[in-house]
């Protein structure tokens, strides 16, 4: 059997609610082709499902396991899967429903160190292994939100922030779920950064991480992008394309002439597309990075 795991938010749901309204979640399984498996995963992501658990133990199928909060109506979610995917999507059985502390120990289940660049390793509170060589390790609670390290967007992030953070900068990280790039960037030599998320849940969390390893100079709020966010050296942003898209203006204004704005979540499909929106919004691609099906970008304010 084979089997891979990888959990991770829709970030700006209309639908996000507070903690103590979720009090479950449901799960689907839809099996599809492995070809069609990418499109349904963002299709998942684009009707609020806040994580998503794929096995591929059989043959030329995958199975895609999407987790919704109660609030989402699962009868739109299946007419949507329906529509776009016809016969080529089953869904097996009813909803199932998920209790939230089940979804706790699912995180920590599938949660082990991780190198997530040369410099910087990532690991939960319960395993401290020795920091790389002139690097630096990262604790990180895993809960409901989005940032272990072992995602190649999260990976693609990390570099960004080791090119483009020097000591005294100002940083601003744009739907920060856990935390892990706003306490790279202090552990980098920033001097202050503004994490942000639409998600109590995920804020909450990030305050957490945040003192579990005992930095300062993190300012969390909760809430979304707005146009008075300005004068940072570097902004990052590691959510998906849908979400991003709207946001590249504000992104490019947030920073300051010839800042940097680190851009993740991106399916290299979406990449010749994705950079014309970019330059669009007046910022210039940099670098590109890639792994997997995954890119990610550093540009440039211009």
């Amino acid at each position: 059997m084979s089997r891979k795991c990888a959990v991770f938010p829709y970030f700006g749901s209309p639908h996000r609610i507070p903690r103590r309204s979720l009090h479950t979640w449901y799960q689907l399984a839809i099996t599809v082709s492995p070809q069609d498996a990418e499109q349904l995963s963002e299709l998942l992501f684009a009707l609020g499902s806040t994580g998503l658990e794929t096995d591929d133990f059989v043959p030329d199928s995958v199975v895609v396991n999407a987790y919704f909060p109660t609030a989402h109506d699962p009868d739109g979610v299946l007419k949507a899967i329906q529509s776009q995917f016809g016969a080529r999507a089953n869904v097996s059985g009813e909803p199932e429903a998920v209790p939230d502390e089940d979804w706790g120990a699912k995180w920590r289940e599938h949660f082990e160190p991780v190198l997530a660049t040369p410099r910087i390793m990532i690991h939960p509170p319960w395993d401290t292994p020795t920091p790389p060589d002139g690097g630096f390790s990262i604790a990180i609670e895993p809960k409901t939100a989005f940032g272990t390290g072992s995602h190649p967007t999260t990976k693609m992030a990390l570099l960004g922030l080791e090119q483009s953070v020097h000591a005294g900068f100002r940083v601003m990280d744009v739907g920060t779920g856990s935390g892990i790039l706003s306490i790279a960037a202090v552990k980098l030599g920033a001097r202050e950064v503004l994490a942000i998320d639409t998600d109590p849940m995920a804020t909450e969390n990030v305050a957490e991480n945040v003192a579990l390893n005992e930095v300062d100079d993190i300012r969390v709020e909760t809430r979304a992008l707005a146009s008075g966010d300005t004068g940072f050296d570097v902004a990052v942003a590691n959510i998906i394309s849908s979400v991003l898209t709207p946001l590249l203006p504000v992104l490019r204004e947030a920073v300051l002439p010839y800042g940097t704005v680190i851009l993740g979540g991106l399916l290299a499909r979406e990449e010749g597309q994705f950079v014309g929106r970019v330059e669009g919004a007046g910022l210039t691609v940099l670098d590109v990075t890639r792994e997997a099906e995954w890119i990610g970008l550093i540009t440039q304010s211009t």
